[in-house]
């Protein structure tokens, strides 16, 4: 017996599939930025 599963895609494309671990973060502000400081 087959059974059709539906799936909302709403609710598929809002999941979080990040996991944050505030810990231990991989980008790290400064605590003060020089403004002038160019980013190119």
């Amino acid at each position: 017996m087959s059974q059709n599963a539906t799936v909302n895609v709403d609710i598929k494309l809002g999941v979080n599939k990040f996991h944050v671990d505030e810990g231990h973060p991989h980008i790290i502000l400064a605590a003060n930025p020089d403004i002038n400081e160019s980013v190119n």
